[in-house]
C-alpha cells in the first residue's frame, strides 16, 4: 500500500488533514522516505531515513497522531507544547483531533526545526548495535 492509498481510505476530513501534514513532512525533510507499514502496532505512514522511522502519521479511531522522533528530548519541544496547547504531546508523538489543534504555520515551523536534528546519529549513539558493517568502515 502506498501513502496515497493509505490516505485515500480515510474519512474525508481526516484525509484532508493528514494529506496536508504528509505534504509538509515531504517538503521540510527531503531525506525521509514514506512507506506504509505497521509501527508500534498501528498501520501508518512511516517516514524512514537509513532504515529508522523518524516521523509517522496514523489515524486511530479517537484521534490522529503525528510521530516525531526528532522532538524526543529536543530543546525546542517546550516551545511547541506552548504553541500547540490544544494538542496532546506524548514522548515522541502528538495526538490531535482536528486541524485547529495543529495550525499549519506552527506545524511547518516545528517540522523545519525537526529536520535540523540529525536523528539517525542520535539513534546510533543510543543503539550502537544498529550500525551496519558498511557504516563501521567509514
Amino acid at each position: 500500500m502506498s501513502p496515497s492509498d493509505f490516505l485515500s481510505e480515510l474519512d474525508p476530513s481526516r484525509k484532508a488533514i493528514l494529506s496536508e501534514i504528509h505534504r509538509l513532512i515531504i517538503e521540510t525533510n527531503k531525506r525521509e522516505k514514506p512507506e506504509v507499514e505497521k509501527v508500534m502496532g498501528r498501520q501508518m505512514i512511516a517516514y524512514e531515513e537509513d532504515g529508522k522511522v523518524a516521523y509517522g502519521l496514523s489515524s486511530p479511531k479517537s484521534h490522529m497522531s503525528l510521530y516525531l522522533m526528532p522532538i524526543y528530548g529536543a530543546k525546542f519541544r517546550s516551545k511547541y507544547e506552548k504553541l500547540l496547547n490544544k494538542a496532546d504531546f506524548q514522548k515522541a508523538y502528538i495526538n490531535f483531533k482536528n486541524k485547529d489543534d495543529l495550525p499549519q504555520n506552527i506545524l511547518r515551523e516545528l517540522l523545519e526545526d525537526c529536520s535540523k536534528v540529525d536523528f539517525v546519529s542520535i539513534y546510533r549513539k543510543y543503539h550502537p548495535e544498529s550500525i551496519s558493517l558498511a557504516d563501521q568502515k567509514k
